[in-house]
Order: C-alpha cells, then sequence, then structure tokens
C-alpha cells in the first residue's frame, strides 16, 4: 500500500523483529547474506548468459538454423520442425529460456512471416519451444534449486534430459500434425 518494494519491506520487518527481540541476532545477517552468496554452483549462471549472448553476436545461431533446415527443412511444416530442433540445442547449450526466445524469434518469426506462417502460429512455436531450455541441460532453473535445495546439480541435469527430448518430439508431432491439417 506504500509503495515500498517487497524485499525492502520483508527485510524491514526481520531487521525491526531482531531489534525488539534479541539485538545480539543482528550482527548474523552480514554473515548470512555473505555466505548465500559463496556457492560454486551459482557462478555458472552468468557464464550460461553469457554464452547465449555469444551464440547471438557471432552467428551461431544463424548456423544451428541452417544445420536444422538440412534435417527437417524439407518436411511439411519445415521451419515449425526447425524452430522447435533449434530451441532444443538452443536450451541445451544456454541454458535459457528467455535468451532461446530472443535470438531464435528474432530470425525465425520473421523468415516464417515471410514464407507465409500466420503471426500467431510462428511466435507460439517460438514460445513454446523455448520453454525446453528449462528442462535440457544446462538449465539455470535447475541450477538454482539445486543450490536452493542441495541437491546435485548432474543428478538434476540427468533428470531433465528424458522430459526435455519428450517435449520436443512431442511438440513436434503437433507442429506437423497442424502443418498437414492447414497445408
Amino acid at each position: 500500500c506504500m509503495g515500498v518494494p517487497v524485499a525492502y519491506s520483508l527485510g524491514l520487518a526481520a531487521l525491526v523483529f531482531l531489534v525488539f527481540t534479541d539485538t545480539s541476532l543482528i550482527a548474523v545477517i552480514p554473515q548470512q547474506f555473505l555466505a548465500g552468496m559463496n556457492s560454486y554452483a551459482l557462478i555458472s549462471l552468468p557464464f550460461f548468459i553469457l554464452m547465449g549472448f555469444l551464440m547471438n553476436k557471432s552467428g551461431i545461431t544463424e548456423r544451428l538454423i541452417r544445420v536444422c533446415l538440412l534435417f527437417v527443412g524439407r518436411l511439411q511444416g519445415g521451419l515449425g520442425l526447425v524452430n522447435i530442433t533449434v530451441s532444443m540445442l538452443f536450451g541445451g547449450i544456454s541454458g535459457s529460456s528467455t535468451s532461446d526466445t530472443a535470438s531464435i524469434g528474432s530470425v525465425l518469426i520473421p523468415e516464417m512471416k515471410s514464407r507465409g506462417y500466420p503471426i500467431h502460429f510462428a511466435s507460439g512455436i517460438t514460445v513454446a519451444s523455448s520453454t525446453m531450455g528449462m528442462l535440457i541441460p544446462p538449465s539455470i532453473p535447475m541450477v538454482l534449486y539445486a543450490v536452493v535445495a542441495q541437491e546435485s546439480v548432474g543428478e538434476l541435469f540427468l533428470a531433465g534430459l528424458i522430459p526435455g527430448l519428450m517435449v520436443g518430439i512431442i511438440q513436434m508431432a503437433i507442429t506437423m500434425v497442424i502443418a498437414k491439417r492447414r497445408d
């Protein structure tokens, strides 16, 4: 109601509680703050984002699209299938759904539109297929979950591989059915 950001209001409430109950616990706040940042798994997150940025700037995204065009581009609805396949590969490299959507969408949505795909279909495939970036390793949400829950990052990566591939295959099947129905 007062327009104070949630993080500040929660922090202020905790500080007021500590001041009125036990002032000796105030010294623990900086220690816990710094201990929360001391995690080797969290070091990888900026590098995932950097990898997605470098892929966009160096032209690897366009190369991935050309490679996927060789494999599935000849099929009916080929650009939709390319979109999904590239999202699977890009998500497996960068680990970020957001960078996946931005990089692949900026290239493939205009191309799909110029080849007669409806804009809502092209953007829908791009957004839906980018969600695989959270499942297919390396995944930023998996690393964050592993750090918070104190689980093994490697085990989570292994656990996300099969579901990520299944989601990609199902999305490709749905795209092929829609492409056949709408010609």
